[in-house]
């Protein structure tokens, strides 16, 4: 069994929360605060994937914004 860092936690978490939006299981405004506040703590600590991980966010609650506006 192998220990995750903080680092891995938080963007593990951000990646879970994204696909939950990704796949409507979730909406944006569910998860927006844990959202927000996991690239909070993970941008001191690895501020690339922060970059990363805060555009892949973006544009899945953009595809969700263009998906739902059109039902």
């Amino acid at each position: 069994m192998s220990c995750l860092t903080v680092s891995e936690l938080y963007i593990k978490k951000i990646q879970n929360l994204t696909r939950s939006v990704k796949l409507g299981s979730k909406k944006p405004s569910e998860v927006a605060i844990e959202i927000s506040n996991n690239l909070e703590k993970l941008k001191p600590i690895n501020e690339g994937r922060y970059n990363d991980l805060m555009n892949e966010h973006k544009d899945v609650v953009n595809e969700w914004k263009i998906k739902n506006t059109n039902d």
